[in-house]
């Protein structure tokens, strides 16, 4: 809801509400990526399970053999961080929708409306209803693998303790070629990464390319991207 007054003090209205539904947007794109990792339905059946409820224990649960405990720092504390090596695919991993429902954002302008603010004043606005309803499937657990408890205090530009967990999750990977392979990690472990790459850190086995679809530099760990992403904690729990 944008109220009505406000949009037109900035002298072009049209121009202004769309500039606040990127802003929706953005932060839209942000809680799904966030669910992707850490939803629950056991803490919302407003929302679908994503990756860590799933990979959470490194003995004893279906998903076990694709864990890797990372050897960087002691794996305690409250700087922990995870990196995931997922391959996104028709039969492996992938979103899904509710049957009959749109595959994807939906937006419905529904014009100005009279609308309640939290102290019970009325006021016009221009209202927006978005909808997004999606989940995810994980068809092929071995088609994921996270590396858990790295110590980003610890994370080190010389260290090659960290591309030695990368490199045991990518041989617990069941097939590389079944789909779109990426590494997801955080800002903390990305830069980390491409600084070695960068520095030609010896015995690093990391590369800079320019990615395909944004043109923008990439690190590469056998020949697969890192991509960035905020919605990855520093502040994760230890596994056990």
């Amino acid at each position: 809801q944008l109220d009505v007054e406000l949009a037109n003090l900035n002298g072009n209205s049209a121009a202004y509400r769309q500039s606040v539904d990127m802003r929706f947007l953005r932060s839209f794109k942000a809680e799904f990526e966030s669910g992707v990792i850490y939803n629950s339905t056991a803490a919302s059946k407003k929302k679908f399970n994503g990756l860590a409820p799933r990979y959470n224990a490194l003995t004893g649960t279906p998903y076990y053999k694709q864990m890797v405990d990372s050897t960087v720092g002691t794996g305690s504390g409250t700087d922990l961080t995870s990196v995931w090596l997922v391959c996104f695919g028709p039969d492996t991993v992938f979103g899904i929708t509710p049957k009959g429902s749109p595959s994807g954002l939906t937006m419905h302008d529904m014009g100005v409306q009279m609308v309640t603010d939290a102290a019970s004043n009325r006021f016009r606005a221009y209202e927006t209803i978005w909808n997004w309803s999606v989940g995810l499937c994980v068809a092929d657990a071995e088609s994921v693998v996270r590396i858990c408890n790295i110590d980003t205090g610890d994370a080190s530009l010389t260290d090659q303790t960290l591309i030695n967990d990368m490199t045991k999750a990518y041989f617990r990977l069941r097939d590389p070629s079944a789909g779109r392979c990426v590494w997801l990690a955080n800002r903390t472990i990305n830069e980390v990464l491409f600084n070695q790459a960068r520095d030609f850190v010896t015995g690093s086995t990391l590369s800079i390319k320019n990615d395909i679809e944004t043109g923008k530099p990439l690190t590469h760990f056998m020949g697969i991207p890192l991509v960035v992403t905020d919605s990855i904690l520093n502040t994760e729990t230890a596994i056990s």
